[in-house]
């Protein structure tokens, strides 16, 4: 059996109702008959989801060290701490309208 997401579906969910929907059925099929994975994309998602919060972490604490650094200045690295991180997440080119709509 194969399981395909659609576009845009959360494919971690999807796997991890395949997985429950077969350990549903694996009780009445007959004896010499088990089922077993092939290929399951989902570990790999996590995984990499896992990595790159570790990626993340790792480069914003770096970030944070050279800024102290180069400023000698707790408060002024906690400021920029704070502040850089809060201008990505939100910058000011994403809440302008589209082009033909201006």
């Amino acid at each position: 059996m194969s399981a395909f997401a659609s576009p845009h579906a959360d494919v971690v969910r999807m796997g991890d109702e395949v997985k429950a929907r077969l350990a549903a059925i694996a009780p009445r099929l007959p004896g010499d008959m088990k089922i077993a994975p092939y290929w399951d994309q989902t570990t790999l998602i996590v995984d990499s989801q896992a990595s790159l919060r570790d990626a993340i972490l790792v480069g914003a604490l770096l970030a944070i060290a050279v800024i102290f650094f180069f400023l000698r200045d707790l408060r002024m690295t906690a400021a920029a701490a704070i502040v850089v991180p809060s201008a990505m997440a939100d910058p000011p080119c994403s809440r302008s309208p589209p082009l033909g709509k201006r």
